[in-house]
């Protein structure tokens, strides 16, 4: 297993194979609903959409692919990028947001699979999160955490106590922003 996904409701696990070969299992009894197959390489990020009706996935074989989750089928054309390890699903779910060990962060729309903005982070990015209205998003990198906000074009770090072993996972309903401490998964 190289990375690993649970749907919002809990209903649903996602697993990343070496094989590039992706298991969706019922979480409760942890038998296989879907064998998703399409990526040749190692599937290195994985990340389920708000309402969990579709999985993102990220492989070495420098492609992302986005499933429909009840289907196992994919969804538009495969998105072209290498070396991600954190994807993230827009509200909407009309774009998706891609970040890599480079620091890059890309955003694509899913539909026709062309990239419409892309950045730096300050580091190797962990993880990522949209706001609600998908006009910021949250970069948690190495060492620490930014916001992009994409109304103003900018990225700025957030306050420095935040930091240490802090990684933000998501952005409730309200905006507010929820972080979680510990380990690195």
């Amino acid at each position: 297993i190289r990375s690993m996904s649970a749907s919002s409701d809990g209903v649903y696990i996602g697993l990343g194979l070496e094989d590039g070969g992706i298991l969706i299992l019922d979480a409760k009894t942890m038998n296989t609903i879907h064998v998703l197959e399409g990526q040749t390489g190692a599937v290195t990020a994985l990340a389920f959409s708000l309402d969990d009706s579709r999985i993102a996935s990220a492989s070495d074989d420098n492609t992302v692919r986005v499933w429909d989750v009840h289907l196992g089928s994919t969804i538009g054309k495969p998105l072209r990028s290498n070396f991600l390890t954190s994807l993230a699903f827009s509200y909407e779910k009309k774009r998706l947001v891609c970040g890599g060990w480079d620091g890059r962060v890309m955003e694509m729309e899913i539909e026709s699979g062309e990239e419409t903005r892309r950045w730096w982070a300050s580091g190797p990015v962990l993880f990522l999160a949209f706001s609600p209205h998908s006009t910021r998003i949250i970069i948690s990198v190495a060492e620490k955490n930014q916001e992009r906000d994409f109304d103003a074009g900018e990225t700025v770090d957030l306050p420095p106590k935040l930091e240490s072993r802090c990684h933000v996972r998501r952005y409730p309903d309200d905006g507010s922003r929820v972080y979680e401490w510990g380990e690195q998964p």
